[in-house]
């Protein structure tokens, strides 16, 4: 009987080595618009919208050709693949209304980023399919309610909603003179019982405890900073500096997708990345 076994595990070992028998698989998978709209009642923060979709099973990029990089210096050339990513629509037709005047939006060519003030707080959205007011006749006001409407060539369509919050209110005088980054100090400003709230404050050059952020509750009025604990660390304390205060009010579909459900786990394809699909919130059509 025990000479029964080291056959078995030939046996194993040789099912083991067939060459798999590939089939090709097929998906009837319609894809959908997936579109963050960002309105920002800030001036230094342009107004943006970026359309992308989900995917199937046909991968991520498209390849497009080859081309070829040369060195100046000498006869040394590289060959690559040139891609664009499926992800990104960028013949979308984009509109935003205040339900009497219409505002179209183009695609916005990334090399020019840099020309954009502000840029630097939403660079992680500037990767294909995004569109901006390039003539600057869109301003947003607060407390008023805003549609926007993404066709894409193929029919497609998006639509969704939004209500602007209110613009935040400091109370000037219960901010002091004067901080001691390690003393706490309270920030007063005018509660907004209908709308949630994020407050950052930074200084200009680093010092440890002055860069802080805080949550806002809707109807708090006041925001206390906390004491950090910066190890016997001191550099910088001595040393006078402006501290910049910044108080920011969100609407609800901004709430519901960052900070409710910002943490929620989601599902994402090995093959297709995050090209799936996640939660809506404002938008009917599409994520």
């Amino acid at each position: 009987m025990k000479r029964l076994t080291p056959l078995s595990l030939l046996l194993i070992i040789g099912l083991g080595c067939i060459a798999p028998d590939w089939e090709d698989v097929s998906s009837d998978y319609e894809s959908e618009l997936n579109v963050f709209a960002f309105i920002s009642l800030d001036e230094t923060i342009p107004t943006f919208v970026q359309v992308r979709q989900t995917l199937g099973l046909e991968g991520s990029v498209e390849f497009i050709g080859y081309d070829t990089l040369y060195n100046e210096d000498s006869s040394d050339y590289y060959i690559y693949e040139v891609t664009e990513s499926r992800y990104a629509v960028e013949d979308a037709d984009v509109t935003i209304s205040d339900g009497v005047t219409e505002y179209e939006l183009t695609l916005f060519d990334e090399d020019s980023l840099y020309e954009i003030e502000g840029w630097w707080r939403f660079n992680n959205f500037w990767s294909g399919g995004v569109y901006i007011d390039s003539f600057g006749l869109f301003v947003p006001e607060p407390n008023k309610d805003y549609f926007l409407t993404v066709t894409a060539s193929d029919g497609r369509e998006l639509t969704g909603e939004v209500t602007t919050p209110p613009i935040p209110e400091i109370k000037l005088e219960s901010v002091p003179d004067s901080i001691d980054a390690n003393t706490s100090y309270t920030i007063k400003f005018k509660p907004m019982p209908d709308h949630y709230g994020k407050i950052i404050t930074f200084s200009k050059n680093w010092i440890c405890g002055a860069e802080q952020s805080g949550f806002i509750e809707k109807g708090d009025s006041t925001w206390t900073s906390s004491v950090e604990d910066c190890g016997g660390e001191t550099w910088g304390w001595d040393q006078p500096d402006t501290l910049t205060i910044e108080l920011y009010f969100m609407d609800n579909n901004y709430y519901e997708y960052f900070i409710k459900h910002g943490f929620d786990d989601e599902f994402v394809n090995f093959f297709i990345g995050a090209g799936g699909s996640g939660p809506a919130f404002g938008v009917e059509g599409g994520f």
